[in-house]
C-alpha cells in the first residue's frame, strides 16, 4: 500500500491496528506529511493521479509477446511503428484497479525523473484500447544479473574477465546509480541481483523501482513516498528499517544494506537471510565459510549493520570501499610476483646468470605498480627493501655505484645505510677514474707527440748552429753551456705544453724523463769541462748515462723506451769505434731514437702502461 492510499485511508479513518499506529508515527516524525494531510482534509475530492487525455494513445505499437511477469505488472515485447524499433510495455496486472494504475504512473514518473546511464529510460506514456495505461520503456536485450553472478564459465566467455572481478565491476556499476538516486532524494528499497539487467554488450541496468520512493513525501503526489516498517522488498536482502513494524528512519543507507546484501552474495554464493521466514531486526547473517577475499567481507559485514549509524554513509563510500578493497588485491598479487621473481633473480646470480639484472628489473616494476595500488603495503615496503638491498650490492660487486645511485632513487624507502655504502663506493671509483684517466696512454698522445716533435726540432736547431758555427762550441764550457741553454728550451716547452701536460700522469712523467736526461747533460759536461776532457771523451760518457735512463723508463713506462736506448747504444758504440764521428754519433742517434718514438706512438704502439712485446 503506498502513502498516498494511506493518507486517503487515513483522512476517511479507515486505518487501523498496526498501520494506523505506523501512520501516527509517521505524522509525528514529517512536517511535510501533516501539510500533505491538512490540504487532502481541506480541498474536495482530488482528481485521479491518471489522466488518460496528458498521455499517448496506443495504436503506434504492436504487442508482441511477453517477456516477463512480476507480482504486479506484466512487461511485453512491442513494436513502436515510425520509429520501426523495439520497446518494452510495462501494464499493470490488476486491470480496472485504479490504486494498481496509480502506483505503476508513479512508479513510471519516479524512473523517467532518473536519467541515467544504469537505470532504464522511460520513453512516454500510453493507453491501451480498453483505456489501460502503458508505460513504454527501452527494450533491454540481457539476462537478469542473478543468471550470471556465479557461473564463472559464461562471465569469461563472454567478458574475458574473472568471475568475482567482474561481479564487482557490476556491483560498483549499480552503485553509481544508486548514488545519482539518493542525491535525487529517492530510495530503491528491492536492489538484488534478479533487478540487474546485464546487456548483450555488458550494459548494467538497475530495473524495478516499483516500491521506490522519495524520502520526503512529494506534496502533489505524483510522486510516491517511502516509510519505515512497510514490509516492503525481498526477505532475504530486505534492510531492518523496512522490515514489518520497523520505526528507524529510511535514509540513503538503507539501499547501502541492500548493496552490501549484494555484495555478500558475491562472496558466499547465497543471499544473507535466505530461508528464514522472519528474523529480528539485529539479526546478522553467517559470515562463515571460505571467500576470495577477506577484505571484502569487512567491507559486507559493515554495510550489513543492524545499525544504520554503522554503515557506509553513501553508495559512493560503499564503492570506495570496494575499490581500496580491489587496489589491495591488485597490490597484493603484484608483491607476489615481484617476490618470485626475486628469488628467482638470487638464483639466477649464484648460477652467475647474465639475467640476474633483468630479472630483478622485472621484480622492481610489478613493485612499482603494486605500490601505486596501495602506497602504504606493509609487504610491498618489506619487499622493496629486500629487493633494493639485492641490486645495490649487485651492482656493487660487478662495480657499478651509478647502477647502484639509480636503484636506490628507484626505492620508496630511504635506505640511510645502502645510501652511505652507495657514496662511498662512488668516491672510490672517482679516485680510481681519475688514476686510470692519469695512467691512460690514450690520454693526451697528442700533444706527447707534439712534444716529442718540438724536442726533435730543438735539438736539430742546436747541432745545427753547432755544426753551422764551429766557433761557438770551441770553448772549454761551450758543452756545458749549450746543455744549460737546451735545458732551458725544455723548460720553455714544458711551460708551453703544461696545460696538456696536466692531463696525464705518462705526459708529466716524459717531459720529466726529458728534464732528468737534460740535467745529467749538464751535470756530465759540466764534470768534463771542470776535468778539461776531450769532447768526443765527453760524448761517449753521455749516451750511456741516457740509453740507461731510457731503459729505465722502458721497464717502468713503455716498450718503446727501449728501442730509444737500443739506438743511443749503438751511437755509443759507434763514438768508441770512431772517436771523431762521436758528436755526429750522438747527435744523429738523439734525433733517430726521438723519430722512432714519434713513429710507434703514432701507429698505436703506446697502448697499456705495462705492454711489452710479444715472445
Amino acid at each position: 500500500m503506498s502513502s498516498d492510499e494511506r493518507l486517503r485511508l487515513f483522512a476517511r479513518g479507515e486505518l487501523e491496528g498496526a498501520e494506523l499506529e505506523a501512520f501516527e508515527q509517521a505524522l509525528d516524525e514529517s512536517p511535510t506529511l501533516r501539510r500533505a494531510l491538512a490540504e487532502l482534509v481541506a480541498r474536495p475530492a482530488r482528481a485521479p493521479l491518471f489522466e488518460p487525455e496528458a498521455t499517448v494513445r496506443a495504436e503506434g505499437l504492436s504487442l508482441r509477446r511477453v517477456l516477463g511477469r512480476g507480482g504486479m505488472a506484466t512487461v511485453v515485447l512491442a513494436t513502436q511503428h515510425g520509429l520501426e524499433r523495439e520497446v518494452a510495455v510495462k501494464m499493470s496486472r490488476r486491470q480496472g484497479d485504479q490504486g494498481a494504475r496509480d502506483q505503476l504512473l508513479r512508479e513510471a514518473r519516479l524512473t523517467g525523473a532518473l536519467e541515467h546511464p544504469a537505470i532504464v529510460p522511460v520513453h512516454y506514456l500510453t493507453t491501451s484500447d480498453e483505456g489501460e495505461l502503458q508505460v513504454v520503456l527501452k527494450r533491454v536485450e540481457g539476462e537478469p544479473w542473478s543468471t550470471l553472478l556465479g557461473d564463472r564459465e559464461a562471465v569469461l566467455r563472454r567478458f574475458g574477465a574473472e568471475l568475482l572481478e567482474w561481479n564487482l565491476r557490476v556491483l560498483t556499476t549499480v552503485c553509481g546509480a544508486t548514488a545519482f538516486a539518493h542525491e535525487r532524494g529517492v530510495l530503491h528499497r528491492d536492489i538484488k541481483p534478479a533487478n540487474v539487467m546485464i546487456g548483450r554488450f555488458g550494459e548494467v541496468l538497475l530495473m524495478d523501482w516499483g516500491i521506490g520512493g522519495l524520502l520526503d513525501e512529494d506534496p502533489t503526489g505524483r510522486l510516491p513516498h517511502v516509510v519505515p516498517g512497510d514490509g516492503a522488498g525481498t526477505p532475504a536482502y530486505q534492510a531492518p528499517e523496512t522490515l514489518p513494524g520497523a520505526r528507524t528512519p529510511l535514509s540513503p543507507r538503507t539501499d547501502v544494506y541492500l548493496l552490501g546484501a549484494v555484495l555478500y552474495e558475491l562472496l558466499f554464493g547465497r543471499a544473507p537471510f535466505v530461508g528464514a521466514a522472519s528474523r529480528a531486526p539485529d539479526q546478522l547473517p553467517s559470515f562463515e565459510g571460505e571467500t576470495e577475499s577477506p577484505e571484502l567481507v569487512e567491507v559486507a559485514r559493515r554495510a550489513l549493520s543492524p545499525d544504520p549509524r554503522a554503515r557506509h554513509a553513501s553508495a559512493t563510500e560503499f564503492s570506495r570501499a570496494i575499490e581500496a578493497c580491489q587496489r589491495t588485491q591488485h597490490a597484493s598479487r603484484l608483491v607476489r610476483r615481484a617476490r618470485q621473481l626475486m628469488a628467482h633473480a638470487r638464483r639466477q646470480r649464484q648460477g652467475r646468470a647474465d639475467t640476474a639484472a633483468r630479472t630483478a628489473s622485472e621484480a622492481t616494476f610489478a613493485l612499482s605498480t603494486a605500490l601505486e595500488f596501495a602506497a602504504e603495503n606493509p609487504a610491498a615496503l618489506s619487499v622493496a627493501r629486500e629487493l633494493t638491498t639485492f641490486q645495490v650490492e649487485c651492482a656493487l660487486e660487478d662495480g657499478h655505484p651509478a647502477v647502484a645511485a639509480q636503484a636506490l632513487d628507484a626505492s620508496p624507502l630511504a635506505l640511510p645505510d645502502l645510501r652511505a655504502l652507495v657514496e662511498r663506493a662512488s668516491a672510490e671509483q672517482r679516485v680510481l677514474h681519475s688514476y686510470a684517466r692519469a695512467h691512460d696512454p690514450s690520454v693526451g698522445r697528442d700533444h706527447r707527440l707534439r712534444l716529442l716533435g718540438s724536442i726533435i726540432v730543438t735539438t736539430l736547431c742546436f747541432y745545427a748552429l753547432r755544426f753551422s758555427f764551429p766557433a761557438l762550441s770551441s770553448g772549454r764550457w761551450s758543452l756545458t753551456v749549450a746543455s744549460l741553454l737546451f735545458l732551458g728550451a725544455m723548460g720553455g716547452l714544458a711551460v708551453a705544453f703544461r696545460a696538456a701536460l696536466r692531463t696525464s700522469a705518462l705526459s708529466r712523467q716524459m717531459i720529466a724523463l726529458v728534464v732528468v736526461i737534460s740535467v745529467g747533460q749538464v751535470l756530465i759536461r759540466f764534470a768534463g769541462a771542470w776535468l778539461e776532457l776531450p769532447r768526443a771523451q765527453v760524448i761517449v760518457f753521455e749516451l750511456p748515462i741516457i740509453a740507461i735512463a731510457l731503459a729505465t723508463a722502458a721497464v717502468i713506462y713503455h716498450w718503446s723506451m727501449g728501442v730509444a736506448a737500443l739506438v743511443l747504444v749503438l751511437g755509443q758504440t759507434l763514438a768508441l769505434w770512431r772517436p771523431a764521428w762521436a758528436e755526429r754519433s750522438f747527435t744523429g742517434s738523439m734525433v733517430l731514437a726521438l723519430t722512432l718514438l714519434v713513429v710507434i706512438w703514432r701507429s698505436g704502439g703506446w697502448r697499456t702502461l705495462t705492454e711489452r712485446p710479444s715472445t
